[in-house]
């Protein structure tokens, strides 16, 4: 609720999502490592009580989280720092050092916008929202609700395509993706209605169980980004994004034993790039400019692109090696049209 600075040369462990409001700016130094633990709540058929750290930027908040090469900004699980010091830090029994098949050990960054976003009231309605929910959070995270019946707190989307909502620079983003309920997981760097203002570099999203990098609507733009090893798809975009994104990666995971010795799925599609789900050719689309691009496939997964209803972005210089096929173009509108 105030300015913070979490400063180089501590740890920081996140038990529950740490929510910066609007107005306030959260300030993370080069070389600051991030741990996060999970709790589970044990509760049958329920997992929306449990506990989990993540961080999330609200409307009109700032991260200032400016890294370096040589002192990147790491956000991963506590078994990081457990495996470093052999101790058990929450207390769960578990001290190994996360491999690339351990994903959905905590939450995820989220960053939310105030700029242009678009989805459905109900598909094939004509009522187009500018605002929406992002996905991954309980309601009751939110101590308040509005007339709209919406809750504030978790709410992205507005009419200002510039608004700044900080940096990232320099950032390593692992081993989460914490799904809390069916279809409701955490991705890596989420990005909801996310302003041109907002500066996103040198990214680099590792073993996540949901998608990489998801972008619901904005019009913020991304440069050198890798997304690796995670288990659903790479860049997903949604809800009208209009940004840029150049030097983009993908590094699929096949098949694999996580260190319970269980196998965890494969990764999804490279890229999910939708415009709005049941709307129609003449409302706004998801119309992004992307170049440079490279998807590693994991030989076993889906296609490298999935394009969904009226994406129409412009792709440039990309190349695709180790996916079952190319392209796969579907519709999810009432009216069949893509």
């Amino acid at each position: 609720t105030a300015d913070t600075t979490w400063a180089a040369g501590s740890n920081y462990i996140l038990t529950r999502p740490v929510f910066v409001d609007d107005g306030v700016t959260l300030t993370i130094e080069a070389g600051v490592t991030v741990y996060s633990t999970f709790t589970d709540r044990d509760t049958p058929g329920n997992q929306s009580d449990d506990e989990f750290g993540s961080v999330v930027v609200t409307r009109g908040g700032k991260i200032e989280a400016n890294g370096t090469a040589a002192a990147p900004i790491i956000f991963t699980s506590i078994r990081e720092l457990e495996a470093a010091r052999s101790t058990d830090i929450d207390g769960d029994g578990v001290m190994t050092n996360p491999t690339r098949f351990d994903r959905g050990l905590w939450g995820g960054v989220v960053i939310l916008g105030k700029a242009k976003t678009y989805n459905y009231s109900a598909a094939g309605a004509a009522n187009l929202i500018g605002e929406n929910e992002i996905e991954g959070f309980a309601p009751a995270f939110s101590p308040d609700g509005d007339a709209d019946g919406r809750t504030d707190i978790i709410e992205y989307g507005g009419d200002d395509d510039t608004d700044d909502s900080g940096t990232l620079r320099y950032v390593s983003i692992r081993h989460g993706g914490y799904e809390f309920e069916a279809n409701q997981e955490v991705n890596g760097l989420t990005l909801g209605g996310v302003g041109s203002g907002t500066t996103l570099e040198f990214i680099e999203v590792f073993s996540n169980s949901d998608d990489g990098i998801e972008f619901f609507g904005g019009t913020v733009n991304l440069k050198n980004a890798l997304v690796a090893f995670c288990k659903d798809d790479g860049f997903d975009i949604d809800e009208g994004y209009t940004g840029k994104l150049q030097f983009i990666a993908v590094l699929q995971n096949p098949t694999g034993p996580d260190s319970n010795g269980d196998d965890v799925q494969d990764s999804d599609h490279g890229a999910e790039w939708d415009g709005n789900v049941g709307g129609n050719a003449d409302d706004f689309q998801s119309a992004p400019t992307i170049a440079n691009l490279t998807f590693i496939g994991d030989n076993e997964g889906d296609r490298a692109f999935k394009i969904d209803d009226f994406f129409a972005g412009r792709i440039y210089n990309g190349v695709a090696t180790g996916f079952p096929d190319l392209i796969e173009v579907t519709s999810d509108s009432a009216n069949g049209d893509t």
